[in-house]
């Protein structure tokens, strides 16, 4: 059992979006939530106050192993998840539309195309994906980790 804790000085913002300043937490629950003094008055006596200097805080987040940067960064980029490309010529296409709308010199990343899942059953080749001024682009497969 952990001791009684309020945790002050932050903006602790719930799942509705409202900040509140101060939070008391009593055998890992949250049981308080409002201004400092609301707080004390709701938490046991013996409640350590703990100053978390305008820190903002958050709800928590339960991973379900979904490597939660990796799959942000995959979206960023040409999105060839099966849900989104049938085949090699729908991931020629989303290349040539991203293409024409990215910086020029950048490399295209792309991500999440199943080469299995194709109606070709195999990945693009280098002259299908070959692009005006010579842009790179590379795909990740969907089982492979994003490389920065």
């Amino acid at each position: 059992m952990n001791p009684p804790k309020i945790l002050a000085n932050a903006s602790f913002i719930d799942d509705s979006n409202r900040a509140y300043d101060a939070v008391a937490v009593v055998d890992g629950r949250i049981c308080a939530v409002g201004d400092l003094e609301t707080v004390r008055s709701e938490s046991p006596s013996s409640a350590e106050v703990i100053d978390l200097d305008g820190a903002f805080v958050y709800p928590g987040f339960a991973d379900s192993h979904v490597h939660v940067l990796n799959f942000g960064r995959s979206r960023m980029g040409v999105s060839c998840w099966p849900s989104e490309v049938d085949s090699v010529a729908d991931i020629v296409e989303k290349a040539r539309i991203a293409h024409s709308t990215a910086p020029s010199g950048r490399w295209l990343r792309g991500r999440g195309y199943d080469p299995s899942r194709l109606a070709d059953g195999r990945a693009p080749t280098a002259s299908e994906l070959d692009l005006p001024e010579g842009r790179c682009v590379v795909l990740d497969s969907f089982d492979f980790s994003y490389i920065p």
